[in-house]
């Protein structure tokens, strides 16, 4: 996700106290990329090197999540999926 990608990102979703993940390629560990976050005030994340397990856990909750709530049910909006995720 280059800065320009980012900049969209941000401004479809305008999100609060988030935090990017990635791995160690280029463009998120560019000075531009890191910029960009920090003047967002996006918490960047990136994975260790060499470490193909350290999202494991996290794409295992959101696998989880998915077929646990979103497959079975469906929401009206944003914020009533939201107070479900939430729970």
């Amino acid at each position: 996700m280059a800065p320009d990608t980012l900049d969209m990102a941000l401004a479809a979703r305008t999100p609060e106290n988030v935090i990017h993940h990635s791995d160690q390629g280029l463009q998120y560990t560019s000075l531009a990329f890191g910029n960009r976050c920090k003047d967002a005030g996006v918490r960047a994340s990136t994975g260790s090197a060499s470490d193909a397990y350290d999202n494991a856990m996290c794409k295992s909750f959101f696998a989880t999540l998915e077929c646990e709530l979103l497959d079975r049910h469906s929401f009206r909006s944003y914020g009533e999926a939201r107070s479900w995720a939430a729970r």
